[in-house]
């Protein structure tokens, strides 16, 4: 955890992500189609999952203990699956990936936006524009 040591040297503001979805990403799906005859790699979602839910867990708990300590987390991992289910919704009437790993240009400024201005998903936390308020 080297944000422990960057808050220890004076850093008291601290922006996070979570892991986006890879099991559909376009080179999971290339890779699942050859190895294993699926249409995603559907393996790796629990650890995924396990992953972002254990760093929403671990702010929470830094948040409390760590004075002055302020974040901002940005859930790209719900962000960019629901522009890969149902993107329409979202002015993505073609494409949301650009390449095999890379979302577009737009969904980019979708996601800054988001992280920018939203409400925050979790109790504690800070969208980027009121983090950088203090």
């Amino acid at each position: 955890m080297c944000f422990k040591e960057i808050y220890k040297i004076g850093g008291r503001k601290f922006g996070f992500q979570s892991v986006r979805p890879i099991a559909c990403v376009p080179y999971a799906r290339v890779l699942a189609a050859k190895k294993y005859n699926e249409s995603c790699l559907d393996q790796t979602t629990p650890f995924v999952q396990l992953h972002n839910a254990e760093l929403s867990k671990l702010l929470q708990k830094l948040n409390s203990k760590l004075k002055g300590f302020r974040y901002s987390f940005s859930d790209y991992y719900t962000f960019l699956k629901e522009r890969m289910d149902h993107p329409s919704i979202y002015g993505r009437y073609e494409y949301v990936f650009f390449d095999s790993a890379h979302p577009t240009e737009k969904a980019y400024q979708q996601f800054a936006e988001q992280a920018w201005s939203a409400q925050p998903s979790l109790k504690g936390s800070y969208n980027l524009k009121e983090l950088l308020k203090f």
